[in-house]
């Protein structure tokens, strides 16, 4: 295959090929902005899409952690680039990924993906401010 062509195995359901491309390619800059679950559109049906990119996934899966049901995801590059849609569902759920590697291996991993940067912003915002008031105090 040549350096910029991409082949894709399934038809993604909002990712375009040339951003498939870019990512791969590593010209992507922000990858959260594809990686883990996002709000998404799909036909007039409003969901959830979750991608992942585990290059020695043979099949993965998104894990509800609450319930345990799965939704299995389309590999759309044999480099290991993954996508659901999930329909109907409007609000962000706690979930792991569950992948079958080439060796045969079944595992369950948490999706480093699953807080984009604006969270872990918030999340590490709080903490300096709590550490600052912790201070102050003393």
């Amino acid at each position: 295959m040549q350096q910029g062509s991409i082949l894709l195995l399934l038809k993604s359901v909002i990712l375009s090929k040339s951003e498939l491309q870019a990512f791969l390619n590593a010209e992507q800059w922000r990858p959260h902005d594809l990686l883990g679950m996002h709000p998404a559109k799909v036909d007039g049906k409003q969901g959830l899409v979750v991608r992942a990119f585990l290059r020695d996934a043979r099949q993965c899966d998104v894990v509800r952690t609450v319930d345990g049901s799965r939704f299995a995801m389309s590999k759309l590059a044999p480099e290991g680039f993954f996508e659901v849609f999930i329909p109907g569902e409007t609000a962000t759920f706690e979930y792991r990924l569950r992948l079958e590697q080439y060796n045969g291996e079944i595992r369950q991993i948490y999706d480093p993906y699953v807080l984009c940067p604006r969270s872990v912003s918030r999340i590490y915002i709080c903490s300096m401010k709590a550490m600052s008031i912790t201070s102050t105090r003393n």
